[in-house]
């Protein structure tokens, strides 16, 4: 740094203005100050990463403002300055209308694009078949007639299609294609509803550029259909540089399970499924550093130690019941290096959520060095999980923010490397985040949804090893 730019900026003024910026919210109010800032960031960092979700929110005031905010965006976007269209590099919507072809068309740049319904590709074909900077795709529900108008694209580094109906994966097919000019590139993949019609090679001495392997794949979650009609693949060979392996839930229906030996698990680091699964892994030997384990009825009584390794920095459990069942007090001595938790779990009712969430949640995990603790609650009788927005629940919003406001008091005295917390019942969710006050002392603050997703996704070792931009399969099923 040469001497001219030292005296030209303070810097000790630069670093306390820096350590007041905890999101976008913050960026945009520092962008504002003053025209040479806002030159700088709002294209290129606020415009970076544009996301709508879709929202099953009742409220018309709600519909109205995202109407609002959706088409001012529009209209920014669409003007005469393209800067703004060019900064962008990932873009996920549940649905666009006709106006925003042109301006996918301007985003040059955009290398991730993550749609609800495939009939947007059908709409802009001339975009999706001809963009060759697009580098990872995720449709949520797609057709299979509509692989027909992508099947030129190559070079991907993450795919994830959950096709509807039923799609057999040829070598001919356009999935098929894709995946064929993928080879050197995929990073990432997630297949849902295909019948796996890809013969395996026999051996890896006879591997040629023909054979359908993927060397570089190191997520993968497959849920392959109609067991008479598939190819059971050999995954040791398709994919050898597998680490994270998510397998759907053995409840659903239709569905090949046994797709992996051995070999295989015995590689991975990061696995999803019951816990015959986890145990079939660490009993071939991997060391896994991630599990997200679907607890069943009759899974009360299996004993963490026999299923848990000391390597795990990661763990998920996902119960269908209390979890006050479960001895998470033994998790210090089977997994002392567990750094990220996250539960999931039903009440009976709210006082019984409460009294879970602020005294023995708080008293279990406290001798774990734990970074990020993630507590979701549903009630009992609920038809939908909270996790995809649906109102089915009476619970008052406000007793449990003060839960949460009293989990945060004493979190902070008890767990000195905790760094953020997230609080996720069947009305809302509240995030928290550790930081330093104007008198220099360590306190949770809140913070919005979006940013308490961010550290989630962030202290979860799985979430950011490659930083694949986005979440391969349906993790929470």
């Amino acid at each position: 740094m040469s001497k001219l730019l030292q005296l030209l900026v303070d810097f000790g003024l630069l670093h306390a203005v820096f350590s007041h910026i905890h999101s976008h919210r913050d960026l945009l109010s520092l962008a504002l100050t003053c025209r040479g800032l806002k030159e700088i960031i709002i294209p290129e960092f606020l415009f970076s990463h544009l996301r709508f979700e879709a929202t099953l929110d009742t409220d018309l005031n709600n519909w109205g403002r995202f109407d609002y905010a959706y088409n001012s965006l529009y209209n920014v976007l669409s003007g005469d300055n393209t800067r703004y269209a060019e900064a962008i590099r990932s873009f996920e919507t549940p649905s666009i209308n006709k106006g925003w072809g042109d301006v996918l068309q301007r985003a040059e740049h955009l290398h991730t694009l993550a749609l609800h319904w495939s009939d947007i590709i059908r709409q802009h074909h001339s975009y999706t078949s001809a963009h060759s900077k697009l580098r990872y795709l995720r449709i949520e529900l797609c057709s299979a007639e509509d692989l027909d108008i992508v099947q030129d694209l190559s070079n991907l580094h993450g795919l994830s299609l959950n096709i509807h109906p039923a799609y057999a994966l040829t070598p001919d097919s356009p999935l098929g294609k894709i995946l064929t000019n993928s080879r050197g590139t995929l990073k990432a993949l997630s297949l849902t509803g295909v019948a796996w019609r890809l013969h395996p090679s026999c051996s890896a001495q006879t591997l040629n550029e023909h054979d359908f392997v993927w060397p570089h794949v190191y997520e993968l979650y497959l849920r392959i259909i109609n067991p008479a009609e598939t190819i059971i693949p050999n995954l040791a060979l398709a994919c050898p540089s597998t680490r994270f392996f998510y397998l759907p839930s053995n409840r659903i229906e239709h569905t090949v399970h046994d797709i992996y030996d051995a070999c295989f698990v015995s590689r991975l680091e990061s696995l999803r499924g019951e816990w015959t699964d986890i145990k079939f892994a660490t009993d071939a030997g991997a060391t896994l550093r991630r599990a997200i384990v679907r607890l069943g009825d009759a899974d009360s009584t299996i004993p963490f130690e026999s299923y848990l390794v000391p390597s795990l920095e990661s763990l998920t459990l996902k119960s269908e019941r209390s979890i006050r069942q479960y001895p998470l007090k033994q998790l210090f001595a089977i997994t002392p290096k567990l750094t990220f938790l996250r539960l999931r779990f039903f009440a009976t009712s709210f006082l019984s959520f409460a009294e879970t969430f602020v005294q023995w949640i708080l008293a279990s995990v406290a001798r774990l060095p734990l970074k990020y603790l993630h507590i979701s609650c549903a009630l009992f009788g609920a038809n939908i999980f909270f996790a995809f927005g649906d109102v089915c629940t009476k619970i008052s919003d406000a007793r449990i923010e003060d839960y949460a406001k009293a989990f945060a008091a004493r979190a902070s005295a008890s767990l000195p490397s905790f760094r953020a917390f997230s609080v996720q019942w069947s009305n809302g969710r509240s995030d928290w985040h550790r930081s330093i006050d104007e008198h220099g002392m360590a306190r949770f603050c809140r913070v919005s949804m979006a940013d308490g997703m961010a550290d989630e996704m962030w202290f979860d070792w799985g979430e950011t090893k490659d930083y694949i931009p986005w979440n391969v399969g349906a993790k929470y099923e």
